[in-house]
């Protein structure tokens, strides 16, 4: 209906100006899903065409027939990395058949492309997770809090990555990260730091922050048992 056309509208407005501006509508006004579909089938060289229908035929659940028009679009328009590319569609359908690999290459293009493209990154994060990829996955998150840092859950699964794969002091930063956000729950948030930094060998300061803890919350189980963790190791007593 009319909400799809104010969409294509406005996903395709300036690769329309950019490839097709003489483009012009027999009945005036939105071109309907018919008019793209012949256009697209029409020429094979009309990038908009291609990356439009391929987007319909995405909608429809039609993935197989919309991959080649997305990989026609792709080829005619390589460095197209704006909301709603090829490359974002190609992965979403690669992800939905289970290709993980290559919706993880299409997602790495994409953000290579596109710096700032921050759903993709989260994306891109989640595919590699999938796979098995920590670093990858971690880099990926990396690379979406400097888009936008105030996001504390997300700071949380990086530290969490980060801890996985044994960067102690990237863990440290982002559980220090979501203290600065001011949780709701300060106290578990700052059990999480005192064990980055236990992880880290850091023991005095693991001490000094689960204390900090405790303060908020004296029967934190978790934050008691780390102390007592802190004290078998002789925390506290080093430099």
């Amino acid at each position: 209906g009319e909400r799809f056309f104010e969409y294509m509208d406005e996903r395709f407005a300036a690769p329309l100006a950019a490839m097709r501006p003489d483009r012009e509508m027999a009945h005036g006004g939105s071109p309907s899903r018919e008019d793209i579909a012949t256009w697209a089938q029409d020429d094979s060289l009309d990038f908009v065409a291609q990356l439009a229908y391929g987007h319909i035929l995405f909608e429809d659940g039609r993935h197989d027939e919309a991959v080649e028009y997305l990989e026609r679009a792709k080829s005619l328009f390589p460095d197209y990395a704006g909301e709603g590319s090829h490359y974002w569609y190609l992965a979403l359908i690669h992800k939905q058949q289970g290709s993980l690999e290559r919706a993880e290459g299409e997602l790495a293009i994409l953000t290579g492309i596109n710096e700032r493209a921050y759903g993709a990154l989260m994306e891109l994060a989640d595919v590699r997770e999938e796979l098995g990829d920590a670093a990858g996955a971690a880099d990926a998150l990396d690379r979406a809090i400097y888009i936008y840092p105030y996001e504390a859950t997300l700071h949380t699964r990086l530290a969490t990555l980060n801890a996985e794969i044994g960067a102690d002091a990237k863990a440290i930063r982002e559980r220090q990260a979501v203290l600065a956000l001011d949780p709701v729950d300060r106290a578990d948030a700052l059990y999480q730091l005192a064990r980055a930094y236990y992880e880290a060998r850091d023991m005095t300061r693991a001490r000094r922050t689960v204390l900090r803890a405790l303060e908020i919350a004296p029967s934190f189980e978790y934050a008691q048992d780390l102390l007592l963790e802190i004290r078998a190791g002789g925390g506290g007593t080093q430099p």
